[in-house]
């Protein structure tokens, strides 16, 4: 009897002896540049680059259509580098899958940087108040004050 091998992705039915293996998509966006990585399990239970691979890489417009950037094939190391030449806030990367490898599809946003002038101070802002002058002389000032109010009801 033949073992059958059930991907919970997307129902397929695999043959034990040629099922795909399990895949790792990542998508790293910066304010310029968009970054995808592609690892795929292997036979010693490691994730190694996949090279030569087809990812589509799409960005949200108008937060509800995914539009494609483009189909680009990854490197040596399993990775795709481009420029960000748009203002998306949300990306995805989607691996079709091979006879090897499962399909994969991953998402992120763009973190958003406030400007120079809107992020904290590195080291907290104190503000010292010092007083003008000597305690004995702020008392000094209120006795006299304390005093012309009294001359002057008295003299009325």
């Amino acid at each position: 009897m033949r073992e059958i091998f059930i991907h919970s992705l997307n129902s397929n039915l695999y043959d034990a002896a040629y099922a795909p293996k399990e895949t790792a998509l990542t998508i790293t966006v910066t304010s310029n540049s968009i970054t995808v990585r592609l690892l795929g399990l292997s036979d010693e239970g490691r994730f190694n680059p996949i090279p030569s691979a087809t990812v589509h890489i799409y960005e949200l417009q108008e937060k509800t259509t995914w539009k494609l950037i483009g189909d680009y094939v990854t490197d040596a190391n399993g990775t795709i580098s481009i420029d960000r030449v748009n203002t998306a806030e949300w990306y995805k990367a989607v691996f079709d899958g091979t006879e090897d490898y499962f399909p994969a599809v991953t998402y992120t946003q763009l973190q958003a940087q406030p400007p120079p002038e809107q992020q904290p101070p590195t080291q907290p802002q104190v503000q010292q108040i010092t007083a003008p002058c000597a305690p004995w002389l702020w008392l000094l000032l209120l006795l006299l004050a304390l005093s012309e109010g009294k001359e002057k009801v008295i003299q009325a």
